[in-house]
């Protein structure tokens, strides 16, 4: 007797050393939970990897506050007797206004044309209100009156010792607008003793991530220790 064959496949199955295993696709629902599994995980590295950046941004600041707090001692207060000035004094000239008053006059003495400092690289420095010199008093071939920059490329606040409790004022793009707006910044306090931090030097301020003065993520050339509420 003759057995006859078929090649022919049955839809929706599929043939396995002559068993016949039934095919089975993904449902909507199935799919629907595969992309949501996805979206979480992309969203946390997204999160990780942000927060990792921003960490690398804030430990760039501090490494710059550092260099600049240590060109201030060891080629200025080394050579004057006294950490550089924060409010133009014994500058050739003043800028037309105030404003960004400490940063500039740091990096206009630490840069001045007597001095054997090299000049501090261009990305170091910024010019937000935009001002300058009557006429060119530093290493630099422009009269521009440069501020000190942080890794969000606003000025980084620099206040003399003995002008501790004046305030100063800053101009900053804080992150939420990212439009120039005048600030206002003044030395701190250490919260347990009631006195100044850095009290015979200078203190050091960058307004942070957020790009305001006087909150917390701000960084300092000293460590503050907030209390417990």
């Amino acid at each position: 007797m003759m057995i006859l064959t078929s090649n022919r496949r049955t839809p929706g199955v599929r043939h396995v050393k002559g068993f016949t295993v039934p095919l089975r696709g993904f449902t909507l629902v199935e799919l629907l939970a595969v992309m949501a599994i996805l979206a979480i995980l992309s969203a946390a590295f997204v999160v990780g990897f942000r927060k990792y950046q921003l960490a690398g941004e804030e430990e760039e600041t501090r490494t710059r506050i550092r260099m600049m707090e240590a060109m201030a001692e060891a080629e200025y207060e080394n050579l004057k007797g006294d950490f550089p000035p924060d409010d133009y004094e014994g500058l050739a000239g003043r800028p037309g206004n105030d404003l960004n008053m400490g940063s500039e006059s740091l990096i206009a003495a630490l840069t001045a044309k007597d001095m054997q400092a090299s000049t501090i690289e261009s990305k170091l420095l910024v010019n937000t209100d935009d001002d300058s010199f009557p006429k060119k008093i530093t290493k630099y071939d422009t009269a521009e009156a440069f501020e000190f920059a942080d890794r969000w490329g606003n000025p980084i606040a620099y206040i003399h010792s003995k002008h501790y409790g004046r305030k100063q004022k800053m101009q900053a793009k804080p992150k939420a607008t990212r439009i120039l707006e005048e600030q206002t910044v003044e030395a701190v306090k250490d919260p347990k003793t009631r006195g100044y931090f850095k009290p015979d030097s200078c203190q050091m301020i960058s307004a942070g991530p957020d790009g305001r003065f006087g909150t917390e993520d701000d960084i300092c050339n000293f460590e503050v220790k907030r209390e417990a509420p």
